[in-house]
């Protein structure tokens, strides 16, 4: 399945308030509720076999999160305008820039570049990286390689 990052934060959450609820039953089936003035017996079969389904159904839903883990569905390349003085064609690819397995949109988005809002897009200039903005909050040489390294690295040919 694949899931765009908020879809897959969505159900994130819901699993969680799954869990959550199904946690909630088995610890009322196992705990049972007080009875004022009564000696506490022991569970009846009946809520023993209550907390077999509570607990099999949380592992059952536990490992459904686990293994199914939806992947982070990125959007295709986006081919940058290229200005009269540039070397090539910038091609931004979101593979190069997100770790798949740890997905931190909010990384660049909305920081560095909107995209929930509908706005005006800024142009992106090696005037406005090189004060770190943009590309430059990260290409700067420590983070990821700086901007002056090699053209080609984002510039084809």
């Amino acid at each position: 399945m694949i899931l765009d990052p908020y879809e897959a934060k969505a159900l994130e959450y819901l699993v969680g308030i799954m869990f959550l609820v199904l946690f909630a039953l088995f610890w009322h089936y196992a705990t049972g509720t007080p009875r004022p003035k009564r000696e506490r017996r022991a569970p009846s079969p009946q809520k023993l076999t209550h907390v077999k389904h509570a607990a099999t159904a949380t592992a059952i839903l536990l490992v459904a999160s686990l293994a199914g883990a939806a992947t982070l569905k990125l959007p295709g390349p986006i081919v940058l305008p290229q200005s009269p003085d540039s070397p090539g064609k910038v091609t931004f690819t979101h593979e190069t820039h997100v770790d798949a397995g740890q997905p931190r949109c909010t990384a660049c988005h909305p920081r560095e570049f909107r995209i929930l809002k509908a706005t005006k897009r800024t142009a992106i200039t090696h005037e406005r990286m090189d004060k770190g903005g943009q590309c430059g909050s990260c290409h700067n040489g420590t983070a990821a390689f700086a901007l002056d390294q090699d053209c080609t690295f984002c510039h084809g040919s």
